[in-house]
């Protein structure tokens, strides 16, 4: 049965990671691991993720601040059979057993949020002005506020509450 872990930040969007029965996942700063998780909270092989005979298993790398496991600290290994809220090393992440259906739907809807990303960094790497930029990503011409708050959220990789509008603008125009 796949999973989905879903890791939370503090200062980034949460990362959203299927995982595959056939495959393990090393969560962990190192840019080796599976999952790259950037807080210095956690270590650089921080922990492992793999499903086992007997389900998904959690083990903790010899972590420098620990693994959780609903609140309870990870010696060895722990067992993953229900949701669940785990801590590497303080940085919060929901574990979720997911049907083969609803994990077909979420590796979609990933494939679909990379194809749109890939396309809209092509567009901005082609842009040669602030004008060009805001047409090529939004088919519209933005102007003042509006377009400097879009090309500084393009430019950072994340969204703020200022640039609400300029992301709803943005989901209008997907390339399919």
């Amino acid at each position: 049965m796949p999973a989905r872990l879903t890791v939370y930040l503090a200062d980034r969007p949460a990362r959203v990671l299927v995982l595959r029965e056939e495959e393990e996942y090393v969560l962990g700063r190192d840019a080796t691991s599976t999952l790259v998780v950037d807080d210095d909270r956690v270590s650089r092989r921080h922990a492992r993720l793999r499903r086992g005979r007997e389900g998904w298993e959690l083990s903790d790398l010899a972590s420098k601040n620990g693994t959780l496991v609903n609140g309870q600290p990870v010696a060895g290994r722990a067992l993953l059979a229900q949701r669940g809220w785990l801590s590497l090393g303080g940085v919060l992440a929901a574990f979720e057993p997911l049907t083969e259906e609803q994990s077909r739907a979420e590796s979609s809807a990933q494939s679909e949020r990379r194809r749109s990303t890939i396309a809209a960094r092509r567009r901005l790497a082609a842009a040669h002005s602030l004008d060009q930029l805001g047409v090529a990503m939004t088919g519209e011409v933005l102007k003042g506020r509006s377009l400097a708050v879009f090309f500084a959220h393009e430019k950072q990789g994340h969204e703020g509450r200022e640039q609400a509008d300029s992301s709803r603008k943005l989901e209008r125009f997907k390339v399919h």
